[in-house]
């Protein structure tokens, strides 16, 4: 239980996205690891984490020193647990970051569908079709995150930025 009890602490701390939260995140994914090395939603939440606190986001970490942690942390939850929709959502996020944007596209799918119900994926998702041109779809996508997770500081953002690209002051 104290592992799980940390995985829920830190999964509040990333979602607050602000360097100094998103390190504590990465502090208590790692004491979640210390107290259970073979549970992979904290590998995972270790590796979006890592993503995360790349210069690309919110910390100083340069990107390409941020991808390859985050995909050694990916790899250990995916041997954990293949199916794992929070390391399929990250392992999209470093795809896109290596401009793989079809691969990326994969692995958001296969995250959205293991777990419906998480908008933030939706607002991955969003920001790959965008990156594909497919600027209807990825509004779409974004309101789709926003009907799921209205409050996510990440999706309003996001919404915001997708709608005054294609033009809806909305």
């Amino acid at each position: 239980l104290e592992a799980f009890d940390l995985y829920l602490l830190a999964r509040h701390k990333q979602r607050l996205r602000t360097e100094g939260n998103l390190r504590d995140a990465l502090r208590l994914y790692r004491d979640a690891l210390d107290v259970d090395p073979d549970f992979a939603a904290a590998w995972a939440g270790a590796a979006t984490v890592t993503e995360l606190l790349s210069a690309q986001f919110y910390g100083p970490e340069p990107d390409m020193v941020s991808h390859r942690k985050a995909q050694e942390l990916l790899d250990r939850a995916l041997e954990l647990d293949p199916e794992l929709a929070d390391a399929h959502a990250t392992q999209a996020l470093v795809k896109l970051h290596e401009e793989r944007p079809h691969q990326a596209l994969v692995h958001i799918d296969k995250a959205i569908a293991g777990s419906p119900s998480e908008g933030i994926y939706y607002g991955w998702r969003a920001n790959i079709l965008q990156f594909l041109g497919r600027h209807d779809d990825a509004l779409d996508a974004i309101e789709q995150g926003y009907r799921i997770d209205p409050l996510h500081g990440a999706i309003r953002h996001n919404l915001a930025l997708h709608e005054a690209f294609v033009g809806d002051p909305a």
